[in-house]
């Protein structure tokens, strides 16, 4: 793994770590990711570039707690399996367990939903198939991240599948309703191409194309002063399983 021999060369290189977690946390190696995003929190770079952005220490911080989540759910199910005349050996695990069983944390949220770029909430399986639903959902904008390689953007009933590669800069737009600056997205995903300017012109018109077949009449996209702006009138709504960390890992 490229970012292991990263840290070995360089044992303070933060970003290196914070992609490292992103890369256990989408092989499931939740106690592996844990412990590269604390180790990305702990280290001090002499390299601006290769310290974390605010950003990225929220996101490292977010990961750390549902990779945290995830391994306490699985432990409680490898408990309950044990006999009731073994766990009585040491009649404290049962307490703890129904303590931590009581926890409405522990209620299974599988999915991640944003409304309009900024209203976040974890939703279960069956909230998921209800808001997602684009026959249902009249006059909403839906996001549907299934997998890596499955995006789909519906509106009314249509839909248009996103390509991979586009599903990032999309998703950066719509969760920033206010506008990006052209600067800002290349920083983050552009900075190392031959012609940064010249790559977001082309990934934007591309993204524009694809998107014009659900709203032909309107720009969902536009050109602002200095950058882009995701523009509908209606409500959008972004969805992608909480395991599913591609974008996030794409992005920075």
């Amino acid at each position: 793994m490229r970012f292991n021999q990263v840290v070995k060369i360089d044992p303070e290189n933060a970003r290196a770590y914070y992609r490292l977690g992103f890369l256990y946390f989408y092989q499931e190696e939740w106690a592996k990711s844990v412990d590269s995003f604390q180790h990305s929190l702990h280290c001090y770079p002499r390299q601006y570039r290769n310290r974390l952005e605010k950003e990225q220490q929220v996101k490292a911080h977010y990961y750390i707690l549902k990779a945290t989540q995830i391994i306490l759910k699985e432990y409680l199910e490898k408990v309950e399996r044990i006999p009731t005349t073994d766990l009585k050996l040491f009649g404290e695990i049962q307490h703890l367990v129904k303590e931590l069983k009581a926890n409405e944390q522990l209620e299974e949220k599988p999915y991640q939903m944003i409304v309009n770029g900024t209203e976040f909430s974890e939703i279960s399986e069956h909230e998921y198939e209800v808001l997602f639903d684009p026959f249902e959902n009249k006059n909403c904008f839906i996001l549907n991240q299934r997998s890596m390689n499955d995006v789909t953007l519906s509106l009314n009933g249509q839909e248009v599948s996103i390509p991979a590669t586009q599903v990032p800069l999309l998703e950066y737009l719509m969760r920033h309703p206010e506008g990006i600056r052209h600067d800002e997205i290349i920083d983050r995903r552009y900075r190392e191409s031959r012609n940064p300017h010249a790559t977001l012109r082309r990934s934007i018109s591309r993204i524009r194309g694809r998107l014009e077949p659900l709203n032909p009449l309107q720009g969902l996209i536009i050109t602002i002063d200095g950058g882009y702006r995701w523009n509908s009138i209606y409500e959008y709504r972004m969805f992608k399983h909480t395991r599913d960390v591609s974008t996030d890992l794409l992005l920075d």
